[in-house]
């Protein structure tokens, strides 16, 4: 326990010093990086994890700390303090630096190989990410998984349509669906309106209805829907009258 303790106060010493002193500033970091890395085995914690990941991608870009401490320190680390800072690891796929981004990748695919059951939702969360360069990143590391295990991910996709259907009603989806509407209609976003209302009217379809709530909802709002659709079709020209 003390030199854990010892570990952690010489780290925190050393990320003091990395910014005060730039000429020794790699020096500091990687001090830093290693001592945390050898509380991990020591010890393992989560919050040395967190301010390791810290440090690391924000000096990874430096090709020195990056070659010293990425397969030595991050590599090292176990599997499960990985997953559970995985929210840190997912945001440094769209690392600006082209070999920090495919080392994270690497990590990535291996940690979703055997404990996908943790990782595989939150990826497929982050494909929808409205950064472009972190749901480019996702996307490829889904296809590569589809490729690597098509039946796990076939299960993965199915689990998680089923749980979005159980937890999110389709009176829910309508009404914020109905707000974004009002929204984009109140700052002059006239396409961006016409296209949730598009996408109101495609609840009617009945091909949507996937269980009985689907068919109920499509009985109770059905004729709404087909208005909707209607007065859209009637104004193609002009979504602001719409």
């Amino acid at each position: 326990t003390n030199q854990v303790d010892l570990l952690r106060k010489w780290s925190d010493v050393n990320a003091s010093l990395a910014p005060l002193d730039k000429d020794n500033a790699i020096l500091y970091v990687t001090n830093a990086i290693n001592s945390l890395a050898r509380c991990a085995q020591l010890q393992p914690s989560f919050q040395d994890i967190v301010l390791l990941l810290n440090l690391f991608f924000e000096h990874a870009d430096i090709s020195s700390v990056f070659i010293s401490t990425a397969h030595m320190c991050i590599e090292s680390l176990p599997p499960k303090l990985l997953l559970q800072a995985s929210p840190q690891l997912l945001v440094q796929l769209s690392h600006p630096t082209k070999d920090v981004a495919d080392f994270v990748h690497n990590i990535v695919m291996n940690l979703l190989d055997v404990h996908f059951h943790e990782l595989l939702f939150s990826i497929i969360v982050l494909t929808k990410s409205k950064n472009s360069g972190r749901s480019r990143a996702a996307n490829t590391i889904l296809e590569e998984f589809k490729m690597k295990h098509p039946v796990v991910y076939d299960e993965g996709i199915l689990i998680r349509k089923c749980m979005l259907r159980a937890a999110i009603t389709w009176p829910e989806m309508l009404l914020n669906q109905i707000i974004d509407a009002f929204e984009h209609f109140k700052h002059e976003q006239f396409s961006k309106m016409r296209k949730t209302l598009e996408a109101i009217t495609e609840m009617g379809m009945k091909e949507r209805a996937k269980c009985p709530m689907h068919v109920e909802f499509q009985k109770e709002y059905g004729e709404n829907l087909k208005k909707l659709k209607s007065i859209l079709e009637s104004d193609s020209t002009s979504p602001c009258q719409s």
